[in-house]
């Protein structure tokens, strides 16, 4: 992940959070981990494309799963999200393909403790 955010120009910062850390207040967690706000801290949502026309990852255009990472102060836009994956791949897969459902995670992909921070 954080060779990805650099390639794409993005600043974050990988930190170790205690088993505690998703019981406390977004204040709480922003000054654990030293963020300038709270708009700084960021969540994992896996939403499932299903309508997806395969079983796995390989085609980014269509894929059955999208790891989105977002601000905790903003709230999931399945229709944004499918927008934006659509003009990534120059319009490849029609509307009809794409159906985001997801839920928010409490923990991310990496592992129950790591915290992304997005800048």
């Amino acid at each position: 992940m954080q060779r990805l955010c650099k390639e794409y120009g993005i600043k974050c910062a990988f930190k170790r959070c205690p088993s505690n850390y998703y019981k406390e207040s977004l204040e709480w967690r922003q000054n654990l981990l030293g963020a300038p706000s709270t708009k700084y801290l960021c969540k994992s949502l896996v939403v499932n494309n299903t309508k997806c026309i395969h079983q796995n990852c390989d085609d980014i255009t269509n894929s059955k799963y999208y790891v989105i990472i977002s601000q905790y102060v903003e709230q999931f836009n399945a229709e944004k999200v499918q927008k934006f994956i659509r003009k990534i791949n120059k319009y490849a897969t029609g509307k009809k393909k794409f159906k985001l459902f997801g839920s928010f995670l409490k923990k991310t992909l990496l592992n129950s403790r790591d915290l992304v921070i997005m800048q």
